[in-house]
């Protein structure tokens, strides 16, 4: 969707390029009003053309630290037991609310501890919907075996969702998050 409204940008801004460059002295002679709201436009969607869009921030395990996991855990209130691993993690660059997935493997032995986490106690069941990271490699959540979808709202306005259970013989919690 984001490359079609960059095409989108592009092109128009060709058009109006072209059109300021064959026909300026006709258009200024005839309509200089129109002229100069062409010339703002175009310059307005020209700075849009060449602005930087943020882009995603994605890591995967081998860039997947300790301070990242401590972030995570401080925006979606559930914390991670130590023995935690990070797999992989996206935050969407160009989103207006901030939205990001984690995918965090779970030390068989502290499962016990990980289930203390409010999402498990005052959570909703709702299945996951915010896959931000479903085009990763590392994001296999149908593949997911005894999983438990669990939803919960954040003071700040924003939602966290969690599908839990286990991959590879492995616990894995899939987590998405927006905050707003």
């Amino acid at each position: 969707m984001l490359e079609l409204s960059h095409l989108a940008i592009f092109q128009w801004t060709d058009v109006v390029q072209s059109l300021l460059l064959s026909d300026t002295i006709l258009l200024f002679m005839k309509a200089p009003g129109i002229f100069i709201l062409l010339i703002s436009c175009s310059l307005g969607i020209t700075a849009c053309k060449t602005k930087l869009v943020p882009k995603d921030t994605v890591h995967t395990e081998e860039a997947f630290d300790g301070e990242l996991l401590s972030t995570i855990s401080t925006e979606t209130g559930i914390n991670f037991p130590s023995g935690s691993v990070g797999v992989g993690y996206i935050k969407l660059g160009a989103a207006v609310d901030q939205a990001r997935s984690a995918k965090i493997r779970i030390a068989p032995d502290k499962v016990s501890e990980f289930r203390k986490n409010a999402i498990f106690s005052s959570g909703k069941e709702a299945k996951m919907q915010m896959e931000f990271a479903q085009e990763k490699d590392w994001w296999q959540l149908s593949t997911l075996a005894e999983r438990e979808d669990q939803s919960i709202d954040l003071d700040n306005g924003g939602l966290v969702e969690m599908s839990f259970g286990i991959e590879a013989d492995k616990p894995v919690a899939y987590v998405s998050w927006i905050s707003i």
